[in-house]
């Protein structure tokens, strides 16, 4: 497969064309519906090839600029709780555990959020015996 600025360019050329061929139309011309029944049948693709391109690595191409695209935008930086790049006014305090004056300290750092918790998290924290484990 090309570098991504090729295959990028590639495969949404390639998007057009399967949309010409079976709507008559260009893909941001098809009805919302259809150009998810488009989409949903190439992710389903992987691993066979797609218009001559490996099907997945299409589709993994494609997610990564469209997350690329969304987490690039003040909003999402919002909802994850990210106070934004340091630029126009830089950051001041520099380090591990080093705050900016606009920054508040974790409510729970001892937390691990990609752990699962189980009953006997639950039970430690709360100081009454374990619930039923919602993990099984």
């Amino acid at each position: 497969m090309p570098h991504d600025g090729d295959a990028w360019r590639e495969s949404l050329a390639k998007l057009d064309e399967q949309a010409r061929d079976e709507h008559g139309c260009r893909f941001h011309e098809l009805a919302r519906e259809t150009q998810i029944a488009v989409l949903h049948g190439i992710q389903q693709l992987a691993p066979d090839p797609w218009r001559g391109l490996p099907a997945g690595r299409v589709w993994s191409l494609w997610t990564r600029y469209a997350c690329t695209a969304f987490y690039a935008h003040p909003w999402a930086w919002q909802e994850m709780g990210f106070t934004g790049p340091a630029y126009p006014r830089g950051y001041k305090n520099l380090g591990v555990d080093r705050r900016e004056p606009f920054e508040v300290a974790d409510a729970r750092p001892d937390l691990d959020p990609t752990r699962v918790p189980t009953a006997a998290d639950s039970a430690s924290e709360s100081g009454r015996a374990p619930a039923q484990n919602w993990t099984t």
